[in-house]
Order: structure tokens, then sequence, then C-alpha cells
């Protein structure tokens, strides 16, 4: 599926660059300033286990607007709460009908926002748990463990058969929303680090390609 990914700041730059680098179509949609970073010295990410991925700048494909909208199969929306609902409105004029949209998103009311704007596309809860740095010159930086979690979904499943379970774990809808609600602290999504086994790294040609020890 193609995927496009509104919002791309320290978490959307490291969640886009985690799924390009595993082989994802993933298309970032952003400020020119991110994207002028990008050009010049494509997306660098790094975690405190000390792992790397490197993506040159032709690697990264980016653009400042909602044209990808049209053509993905996925939205994996990473705007700030306050942006949610301008980013319902571009999602409501360009999207196509069905589209399923990953809320990774701060705060617990996005979803249900985005599902009464948006009553033609699939809305899927996700959360980040963990922090990434803006380093300069392209470098993202995870500083704590994590990964992400998304519902149970039949897009969940495709993702994970592509990424690796590891990679994409994922839980039912009742046991996210009611987490959602709990704490801020539990996880629900999915999909952080590209693979740091051996199996999984031969599984994926970019992350062969890409992944290093620093």
């Amino acid at each position: 599926p193609t995927t496009a990914l509104p919002g791309p700041g320290p978490i959307g730059c490291y969640i886009g660059g985690a799924w390009i680098a595993a082989g994802l179509d993933v298309t970032l949609i952003g400020r020119q300033r991110v994207k002028d970073e990008t050009a010049a010295d494509g997306l660098t990410l790094t975690d405190s286990d000390k792992r790397r991925i490197a993506l040159r700048p032709d690697e990264v494909p980016f653009f400042t607007g909602p044209r990808p909208l049209a053509k993905a199969d996925i939205v994996a929306l990473c705007v700030k709460s306050t942006g949610t609902d301008a980013a319902a409105d571009e999602l409501r004029r360009h999207a196509r009908k069905g589209t399923t949209v990953i809320s990774f998103q701060n705060g617990v009311s996005n979803v249900e926002r985005l599902q009464e704007k948006l009553p033609g596309l699939r809305v899927l809860r996700g959360m980040v748990p963990f922090n990434v740095a803006a380093m300069g010159n392209g470098r993202w930086h995870k500083g704590v463990s994590g990964q992400l979690w998304a519902e149970e979904d039949e897009i969940t499943r495709s993702l994970a058969a592509q990424i690796g379970d590891d990679l994409f774990c994922r839980r039912d809808r009742s046991v996210v929303a009611f987490d959602a609600k709990k704490s801020a602290r539990k996880t629900f999504c999915a999909c952080g680090w590209v693979a740091h086994r051996n199996e999984r790294m031969q599984r994926t040609r970019a992350c062969a390609a890409f992944f290093q020890t620093i």
C-alpha cells in the first residue's frame, strides 16, 4: 500500500524514515523548512540502543502540498492535536473514500474528532510512547525505548506482514480505547525501529542497505 504521512516533525520524520527503510512506499507531507533540510541531508535515525538508519535525500519523497493524499491507501497522521481539524479538512477534500487513517497524535480525542469529520474514511487509533529529538542536519534521535502501537485491523496486519511483527504490534479496538482514556503512559501503536534481528534484515533490502551500528 501507498502511505502518506502529514506532519513530519520529529515523530513523523522518525516514523516515516523507519517505514521507508523497511521498504514501504511512504511520502512525507510537511513544511518547507523540513523539506529543505531533508533535501539537503536526507534522514538519519538514531536511538538510545546505538542503532542508526541513514536515508539519502532522493530516498525520501517529500511534498509541501496535499497531492499525495489522493493516491494514499494509508495516512499516518502525525500533526499536533491543534492541527487535527485542518488535517481533517485536507483529508476530506483530497483523500479517497475508504482510505485508512492511523492517528499517531498526542491527546485522546483526536480519533473521535476525525471519525466525526471523515465518515467516508476508516480512522484507527494510535499512540507514540516515546520522544524524538531534532538533532539538526536531518538527524532525529529516539532517546527512550518503546514501539508504536495501533488498533488491530486488516491494514495493520498488512503492514505487519511487510515490516515484521516485532515492529508493528497491535491490540484490538476495545483494549486500545480503554487504555487511551486510562493513561497516556500506556502504549498502543506500532512500528518503531527497522529490523534489528538478522533474519528481519535479510527480509528487507532497505534495512540491509541502511542499517548500521554507530
